[in-house]
C-alpha cells in the first residue's frame, strides 16, 4: 500500500427538513503531495443521480459538491501524475448541531498532543475589541450598531474557540476550514443590528470577511 499523506474530509450545511449540502474534498495537510495528483474519481452511494464521479480541479482540492439526507461509506480513488492510484474512504458526516461544519484532517488522538489550555474571557474580549477597531476604520457612520453585533459575535462563539484552538494547534482544521466555519455562524452572517441600520451590502460584505479574518487571527497568536 502506497503511503500518503491525502485523506478524504467532508463539510456539510444543514437546509432543514431532514437535508444537507455538503462537500467532499481531498487534503493533504499541506504536506504538498495534492500538486501530485492528476484527478480524483468519486464512487457515491448508488441511490445518487450519476455515482460516479469524476474532478480535476486541483485548486479546489478536488472539491465534489452535492447535497442529500443520509450518511454513507464515501470512496475516492486518486489518480497521480506518475500513474498510481491510491484508494481513499471516508464515512460522509452530516449533522444537525452544527448546522455547519467540517470533519478534522487529524485522528482524534491528535488531540491528546495539545493541552494547552487558552483564557477564553481573554480571546473573547479580545476579539470583541477588534471588531470594533474594525468598525472605527471602516463603519464610522454605523459604530453603536456595530458594537452591538461585535457583543452578539464574540459571545456566540465563545463555546467554540478552545475546541478551534486546539484544532488549529495539531493541524485538525486549517486558517480556511475555520473561515469555512465562521461562514455558518448565524450571527456574522446575519449582522442584525448593522442590516437593519441600512448598510450597504458591499460595505456589510467587506466588514464580515474582516471580521472572520480577525478571529482567525486572534485565535492564530494563541497556538
Amino acid at each position: 500500500m502506497l503511503k500518503t499523506s491525502l485523506k478524504l474530509r467532508n463539510s456539510w450545511k444543514y437546509i432543514g427538513d431532514e437535508k444537507w449540502e455538503w462537500n467532499a474534498f481531498i487534503d493533504d495537510g499541506n504536506t504538498g503531495e495534492l500538486n501530485e495528483v492528476d484527478n480524483v474519481e468519486y464512487i457515491l452511494h448508488p441511490t445518487f443521480r450519476n455515482p460516479i464521479r469524476k474532478i480535476i480541479d486541483r485548486r479546489s482540492k478536488f472539491e465534489l459538491k452535492t447535497s442529500g439526507w443520509g450518511t454513507f461509506e464515501l470512496k475516492a480513488f486518486v489518480y497521480k501524475k506518475d500513474g498510481s492510484k491510491i484508494k481513499l474512504t471516508h464515512e460522509v458526516k452530516l449533522e444537525q448541531n452544527p448546522e455547519v461544519g467540517i470533519t478534522p484532517y487529524a485522528t482524534p488522538n491528535a488531540y491528546n498532543r495539545s493541552n494547552k489550555s487558552i483564557d477564553v474571557q481573554l480571546i473573547e474580549k479580545t476579539i470583541y475589541i477588534g471588531i470594533i477597531q474594525l468598525a472605527k476604520d471602516s463603519l464610522k457612520d454605523y459604530l453603536p450598531q456595530a458594537e452591538v453585533d461585535a457583543q452578539k459575535i464574540s459571545y456566540a462563539i465563545k463555546n467554540d474557540i478552545q475546541t478551534w484552538a486546539t484544532q488549529l494547534a495539531v493541524g485538525a482544521i486549517t486558517a480556511d476550514d475555520l473561515k469555512f466555519l465562521l461562514r455558518g455562524n448565524q450571527e456574522i452572517v446575519e449582522m442584525v443590528a448593522l442590516t437593519q441600520a441600512g448598510i450597504k451590502a458591499i460595505q456589510l460584505d467587506q466588514f464580515k470577511e474582516s471580521v472572520s479574518n480577525l478571529i482567525v487571527n486572534t485565535l492564530n497568536t494563541v497556538i
